[in-house]
Order: structure tokens, then sequence, then C-alpha cells
């Protein structure tokens, strides 16, 4: 769903013009290493806002178990946070990606 939205070019755009002067250097390699599903992942996140693994898994259509499995890695490469409430997990993007508004 995402890959027809987003295309290859649109989103190394996007992430240079978000990039600039809002992430640490760590999380900038971090991204740089994203795969194609890792980063659709990433922008469901953006997209969302706080969620759990299954409204992200609903969202691009793919298992749950597959969705947990990209955020905790999205977490272990410091561009998402976790957040657990009375046992469910919630996952949050460290930052927000944006499309810079044309002049």
């Amino acid at each position: 769903m995402l890959e027809r939205v987003l295309g290859v070019e649109r989103e190394v755009r996007l992430l240079r013009e978000s990039l600039k002067g809002q992430l640490y250097v760590a999380s900038l390699n971090s991204l740089l290493r994203l795969n194609k599903s890792e980063f659709h992942v990433l922008i469901a996140l953006n997209i969302l806002g706080e969620s759990t693994a299954s409204d992200v898994a609903k969202f691009l259509g793919i298992r749950r178990a597959m969705a947990s499995e990209y955020l905790n890695l999205l977490c272990r490469m410091g561009l998402a946070t976790k957040i657990r409430r009375h046992k469910i997990c919630y996952f949050a993007p460290l930052f927000k990606i944006t499309e810079k508004k044309g002049d």
C-alpha cells in the first residue's frame, strides 16, 4: 500500500528534508541502513503516531509478528521508542517525517 504512495525518489527526498538538524548522527546512520520494509514500518508509525504492533500490521497489511519484529528493530536502532502500559507495548517514532511544503 505505502509502496504505491511513496516512490523511491520521494522517500529519499523526504528523508533528506526531514533530517536537516533534527537527528543524532547515530539515528541518521540507522536511517540510511533501513531496507524497504523497515522504512515502510517507520513511515506507518509516523502516520499512525503512538500505536501497537497490531495497529501497524493492520495498516500495512502484514502479520503482527513481522510488524513487531520491525518495530523492535527500529527501537534498537534509535529511531523509535517502546512504551509499556498495562502489559501492552506501544511504539512511537522519535522524530516526525514530514513533507516540506514548496515555496
